[in-house]
């Protein structure tokens, strides 16, 4: 009873869990792996129907398998019967295509699992998210303002490279810095109450001049405009603007 009970808990497992399992039975002396099992996610993933590709050969599944890196994990896996990491890669035949995350063990009876994942949706992502953080790089860097950005304490988190035009400054030279340390005095203290108020207004955008002295000791005006910004939490972060 213990062991039924313990049977149908883990095919419960097998078959609703969303990353794939695949079980492979190894032929001609670890040179070849047929499929023995596979779960629901596999035929999700895949596009496929179990009982059309229980029994075969994984070449004549996975076309490319051999290219794609995995088939030579099977192999030492199935010698070593040491666990190993297949890292994320792109597989493509002329049936299927996808970034997969495999991991491969060997099980007691000699027959090799694979558990893994198709990850095709969070690398478009991760490309598209570096494709537009690329993209506003090279706008802001190639803008003739100086765009920077501030965290909620008024130090200089980021500076664009225009800043040593405008200061004579470079831009690591400012990071932990904050503006208000180069204004002049008078302008000091309002730039601090007119930045703390802004802090408290979350659609507000502010212009404002300040005086202030570049890297050579001498006086120059700068027209600001700027806006605090917030974290999903809407916890205040700082600021961002350009001069």
């Amino acid at each position: 009873k213990e062991l039924i009970e313990n049977e149908i808990r883990y095919q419960e497992l097998f078959e609703k869990i969303n990353i794939g399992i695949v079980v492979y039975e190894a032929i001609e002396n670890g040179e070849d792996f047929i499929i023995k099992d596979l779960n629901n996610a596999v035929e999700r993933i895949e596009k496929v129907k179990k009982e059309d590709i229980i029994g075969k050969k994984v070449s004549e599944v996975f076309l490319k398998v051999k290219e794609f890196g995995l088939f030579d994990v099977f192999k030492r896996v199935w010698k070593t019967g040491v666990l190993e990491n297949h890292p994320d890669s792109f597989y493509e035949d002329e049936k299927r295509n996808g970034w997969r995350k495999n991991h491969v063990y060997k099980l007691p009876n000699g027959e090799i699992v694979t558990i893994y994942e198709d990850i095709t949706e969070r690398k478009l992502a991760e490309e598209k998210l570096k494709e537009s953080e690329e993209k506003f790089r090279t706008l802001v860097e190639s803008s003739v303002d100086f765009i920077w950005e501030m965290d909620q304490n008024g130090v200089y988190t980021y500076c664009s490279p225009q800043i040593k035009r405008l200061w004579g400054f470079e831009p690591e030279e400012m990071i932990g810095k904050t503006p208000f340390e180069n204004m002049k005095s008078e302008e000091r203290e309002n730039a601090i109450k007119v930045f703390k108020a802004l802090s408290k207004s979350p659609s507000l955008v502010r212009s404002m001049e300040v005086k202030s002295i570049d890297s050579q000791g001498r006086d120059i005006l700068l027209e600001i405009s700027f806006a605090p910004f917030w974290d999903n939490d809407k916890k205040f972060r700082g600021y961002r603007g350009i001069s």
